[in-house]
């Protein structure tokens, strides 16, 4: 890209583009307005008019196709000239005139990648004499006089979003975005009479992210001003199955993408990341505890957990940062009845508030009204940060157990239980959907008395809490269940 220079700009041409012959219709106006100006900066088709793979023209028909639409996102592996067609869109709107004074922003996670997509529309002005000369580049935007419209390259920061107005946006990597930046995107497009947000992106590295809750909230279909576009290889097919390759990569077809680039990329990758960056699909990491697909096999929504059935309560709380997770687990009374898992209560952090903290009285209220409606043979509790009210329900109801997770050898033995269960199908549980996030989030580490599960990291924002009650539930559970049953009656506080 040529090096922009300082001092005083050239005068932009004020007149309109000439777009005599394209179409009326939004979706298809868009199409021939970027195969007729937009020539390809760099890669397949450099230096030419861009040609708009058939894909990318049904992608374009599906978002803008219903003005009702504000927001759309696109799920699609990488190598589907995603930043050409991001640009392309972006410039289409800077140039807009059916939209007074356009503002379009180019977000994205860091302010390099922001400055990449801005840099790719930057050259393709530059390419075209057309918008060279109707345009004026700046260091970090681009102007349109004639349309009195503006292009920027702004970080995913909602400080950086608070103010602005934008007529579209383009948000880029929404795999590493937070909610609350998606929510700025939304609500500042929302400003506007009409106005558009979308984001091209490859899945994220976990379910537990905004990207998965739009994608499953597209997947519903359920709310008309939302689009949904994914493309992605099968969810049960061999990693090196290459016709799955050509059904998630419409690009190999389109012949912008070599298949003999993805056999490389094989080679050297590991299979989760291959899965999630090259076929499109949501996959749990390499060093996953448990599967998120497997766990939600388990699913049991029929099963209705009556007031007389013996359960246990499994409590792992915190005072702000980790959730608080009340799950219970009944108690089998044969041999050919399963655990199930349910979710009682969980309290998460809201992200929004910083003084936020578990609500305490709301957390003892649910407590006690489980107590009330349940046959409840025990309430195991993780003491850290509950210790006063753990005894408070101890005096109560006298059917509470210390469950401390600090303990390695409690921890492996609960887990061992569970993954067993699990990998024998010898469980069901509710389908929560936070559960399961949590359950997937989970990787072990070694001790002298087994694995254990724990966070990726210390600080890692993927939390596993619902997970850990879930374990301290089922491990006591099937302690009960192998009782002799005069034997599982509870008084007293026990450790165990």
């Amino acid at each position: 890209m040529s090096q922009l220079k300082g001092g005083a700009k050239a005068k932009a041409v004020l007149d309109p583009l000439p777009t005599k012959g394209l179409p009326k219709a939004t979706p298809e106006r868009i199409i021939r307005w970027i195969e007729r100006f937009i020539i390809v900066p760099k890669g397949f088709g450099s230096r030419k008019p861009m040609k708009l793979a058939n894909f990318q023209k049904q992608m374009i028909r599906e978002i803008f196709s219903d003005t009702v639409v504000r927001s759309a996102v696109a799920s699609l592996p990488r190598g589907q000239g995603k930043t050409s067609l991001s640009a392309a869109l972006a410039l289409f709107a800077l140039f807009d005139e059916s939209v007074d004074d356009p503002e379009v922003l180019a977000v994205a996670s860091d302010e390099r990648t922001a400055e990449i997509l801005l840099n790719t529309c930057k050259r393709m002005c530059e390419l075209n004499p057309l918008l060279a000369e109707r345009v004026v580049l700046y260091m970090d935007k681009i102007t349109c006089p004639g349309t009195n419209g503006v292009l920027m390259a702004l970080p995913s920061r909602e400080t950086a979003l608070h103010g602005r107005s934008p007529s579209y946006l383009s948000l880029d990597e929404l795999h590493l975005c937070s909610a609350e930046t998606w929510e700025a995107c939304v609500t500042a497009s929302g400003k506007r009479e009409k106005s558009l947000v979308v984001a091209i992106s490859t899945p994220a590295t976990t379910r537990d992210s905004v990207m998965y809750q739009l994608v499953e909230h597209g997947r519903t279909d359920s709310d008309p001003t939302f689009r949904l576009i994914e493309h992605a290889a099968p969810n049960d097919c061999a990693i090196d199955d290459e016709v799955a390759w050509r059904i998630g990569n419409p690009a190999i077809d389109a012949g912008f993408l070599s298949i003999d680039g993805l056999r490389s990329t094989l080679k050297v990758t590991r299979p989760a990341r291959f899965r999630q960056l090259r076929l499109g699909q949501w996959v749990d990491s390499d060093d996953a505890w448990i599967s998120f697909d497997q766990w939600m096999a388990l699913t049991d929504l029929d099963r209705v957990v009556s007031a007389d059935e013996p359960i246990v309560l499994g409590w792992d709380g915190s005072i702000s940062n980790d959730a608080s997770c009340l799950i219970g687990c009944t108690v089998p009374q044969d041999i050919d009845e399963k655990p199930h898992l349910f979710v009682v209560g969980i309290w998460e952090r809201n992200k929004l508030d910083p003084n936020w903290q578990v609500p305490r009285e709301e957390v003892d209220q649910v407590v006690r009204t489980t107590m009330a409606n349940y046959n409840v043979q025990a309430l195991c509790a993780d003491p850290y940060f509950w210790q006063a009210e753990i005894q408070r329900w101890n005096n109560e109801f006298g059917n509470v157990i210390e469950w401390n997770t600090a303990s390695p050898q409690r921890m492996a033995r609960g887990a061992d239980a569970l993954y067993a269960a699990y990998k024998s199908q010898n469980l069901s549980h509710c389908g929560n959907a936070t559960l399961a996030l949590h359950a997937a989030n989970v990787v072990t580490r070694d001790t002298p008395h087994g694995v254990i599960p724990v966070k990726r990291s210390k600080n890692s924002q993927a939390k596993i809490d619902a997970l850990i009650a879930a374990l301290i539930a089922h491990s006591h559970a099937v302690h009960l269940s192998n009782q002799p049953k005069e034997q599982t009656a509870l008084g007293g506080i026990y450790f165990v």
